[in-house]
């Protein structure tokens, strides 16, 4: 995990006022430097404050710039399952869930927060979807993406991201402090514990992650916490799910990915 005193946060070359005053938050957000651009290229910056990361605000969003690559904020898969379930397609997390509309999920892993969306969408207008994410600079980044991020001709998507509340947090500590029976559903998604070496996207924000295995501790008390059901996403075949005590699934053979769930 970096420093974020390693963190220089900056603008697009001639910013407005808008720009400047939300790379200033952000800056103060996340814990690193505010730098103006003053017509200085990224690695001109990089090379004179020796960052680890340069963080960019501009009228398109937020960018993390580092030696692994950029990441910014993206809705991902998200779109292409909110489509199938517009076509009458089931969705595997979904059904893991055994997700209705007016649901309420607590996302303890969001990540990049496609997952959210998804679930966003399927809980509909009258559910809550909340996302915990314990590294400050990516639940910046993702924040600031859901709220902003367009897509006009998929307004279900739009609606879907908006509706998330995102929470900078370590998810057992949150947990801990709920009453029993807060959401419907608890979800894990421990998706960097075996990365895809071959994903350019992830690899650039590996490094930022938090890459600790899913404790116990946290299982139990998302079973205090849930009203039906705690779900987990792992690779198929996964000792995890063990481990933790995940005995049914939803996923189909050769898949990649399965759902373990428990009923509370």
């Amino acid at each position: 995990m970096m420093k974020m005193s390693d963190l220089i946060v900056t603008t697009s070359p001639n910013p407005p006022q808008l720009l400047l005053s939300l790379g200033q938050s952000l800056a103060a957000e996340i814990g690193g430097v505010f730098l103006a651009r003053q017509g200085r290229s990224l690695n001109e910056i990089t090379e004179m404050t020796a960052a680890t990361a340069v963080v960019t605000v501009t009228r398109q969003g937020v960018t993390v710039w580092s030696e692994h690559g950029q990441f910014s904020f993206h809705p991902g898969m998200a779109k292409l399952r909110i489509l199938a379930c517009r076509q009458g397609k089931s969705d595997k997390m979904g059904r893991a869930m055994a997700l209705q509309p007016g649901d309420s999920v607590l996302d303890c892993t969001l990540g990049l927060g496609s997952d959210a969306v998804v679930a966003s969408y399927l809980a509909g207008p009258t559910g809550a979807v909340c996302g915990l994410e314990s590294e400050t600079v990516i639940a910046a980044v993702v924040r600031r993406g859901l709220g902003a991020y367009s897509f006009p001709e998929l307004p279900e998507l739009e609606a879907a991201m908006r509706r998330i509340t995102v929470v900078n947090t370590d998810h057992l500590t949150y947990l801990s402090a709920l009453p029993a029976g807060s959401f419907d559903i608890v979800y894990f998604d421990p998706m960097f514990r075996e990365p895809v070496r071959k994903s350019p996207g992830m690899n650039s924000l590996r490094w930022l992650t938090n890459d600790r295995a899913i404790t116990r501790e946290a299982v139990e008390q998302a079973v205090r916490v849930a009203r039906r059901r705690v779900v987990m996403k792992e690779r198929t075949g996964s000792p995890e799910f063990a481990r933790l005590g995940f005995h049914a699934f939803v996923g189909a053979k050769g898949s990649r990915v399965v759902y373990g769930y428990l009923k509370v």
